[in-house]
């Protein structure tokens, strides 16, 4: 990491940390959206775990946003009816993204071209689902997108598609980040890869004044899986959000 440092010292990765997020994805995008100048961006999260995820310290700073998951319904039946958070307890497909982001940005009382982060992880198709948003226009500020560590730029490799594809917890997931940077090229820059090579991070092209642009290979990350998750103490909890959401309306 230290020769990645050199190498890349205006990256958002230099300014990574975790509050509730699995690695230091809070601090990279935290960053990110300063240079950009948005303070509390909007958000949609595809693939959440109410306790550990990229947009609760976002909440927690005054954003609001959707999460997207199959599997929320616990937490979804604590929330009260608010302005702050909806959820979609729903299993994502092509066939159903595009409509979630049109309810969502209802939600938000944006345009899709309001949408200021799409934070996907989805452990399968996240290369097609990206590739049906942007094929229909919709091209929010910031992608924070898992990526498939074990092939290095410039490969471009990722799985067939299926429907139903459940991650068996092997290297058969998603896509390379050689296979990403060739779908968003037209309309994004990558900005930063974060330290476990997990994540990585694109900004539209114009929104590019504040960052350096350094080659893919200089920024992509290889897969350090034992950095994750962050060691951070007490082990994290919902319960700071519940409060946050819960109270909007009271």
């Amino acid at each position: 990491m230290e020769m990645n440092r050199l190498n890349i010292p205006d990256s958002p990765i230099i300014n990574g940390f975790s509050i509730y997020s699995q690695n230091d994805e809070d601090g990279i995008l935290e960053d990110i959206f300063t240079r950009i100048g948005i303070l509390n961006p909007n958000f949609f999260e595809f693939g959440v775990a109410p306790e550990e995820n990229n947009t609760n310290y976002f909440l927690l700073k005054g954003s609001k946003g959707c999460w997207v998951d199959k599997g929320l319904t616990d937490f979804k039946n604590k929330l009260s009816n608010n302005g702050k958070l909806k959820i979609f307890d729903i299993f994502v497909k092509m066939d159903n993204i595009n409509s979630i982001l049109s309810q969502g940005c209802q939600f938000l009382g944006i345009a899709h071209s309001g949408i200021d982060l799409i934070s996907l992880d989805l452990d399968g198709n996240d290369y097609y689902f990206i590739d049906k948003i942007i094929s229909a226009g919709i091209l929010p500020k910031v992608l924070c997108l898992e990526y498939n560590a074990v092939f290095r730029p410039p490969l471009a490799i990722k799985i067939k598609y299926s429907e139903n594809h459940q991650w068996d917890h092997d290297d058969y997931f998603g896509c390379s980040l050689g296979a990403y940077q060739s779908l968003l090229s037209p309309y994004y820059a990558l900005v930063s890869c974060n330290i476990a090579g997990s994540n990585c991070f694109f900004v539209r092209n114009e929104l590019m004044d504040s960052f350096t642009r350094y080659p893919v290979s200089a920024l992509y990350q290889p897969p350090r899986y034992y950095h994750s998750p962050f060691a951070k103490g007490h082990p994290p909890s919902s319960k700071f959000i519940l409060d946050l959401v819960n109270e909007i309306d009271q």
